[in-house]
């Protein structure tokens, strides 16, 4: 069974008819409707962006993550965890049993 993806859905700008690729976010679809245009609505550049949004978001439940964000740490909490884990070892290795002299007394 072969799987073939879906093309891109694509939304053109209706001020300047620059296209665009619709994703789960539209950060670049909102980048550009505030940067070139000064309505800083991206919905009045890109009618039905949004809408085209949530269908993609309805999709996520064929693969891809799986609806654990109650469980999961966000990227911050991982990177402090492993920030407090490595502090433990350094403290660890440095608290271990005092190294015993040479030499005379």
């Amino acid at each position: 069974i072969v799987r073939e993806k879906e093309p891109p859905k694509m939304m053109s700008c209706t001020t300047c008819k620059l296209e665009f690729r619709c994703t789960k976010t539209n950060t670049e679809l909102k980048k550009h409707a505030e940067g070139k245009h000064a309505k800083g609505n991206y919905e009045d550049c890109f009618p039905g962006a949004e809408a085209t949004r949530t269908a993609a978001l309805g999709n996520n439940e064929k693969g891809g993550k799986s609806d654990k964000k109650g469980t999961e740490l966000t990227k911050a909490q991982r990177k402090a965890k492993s920030a407090n884990n490595m502090d433990d070892l350094l403290s660890d290795g440095l608290s271990a049993a005092p190294k015993k002299k040479f030499g005379k007394k």
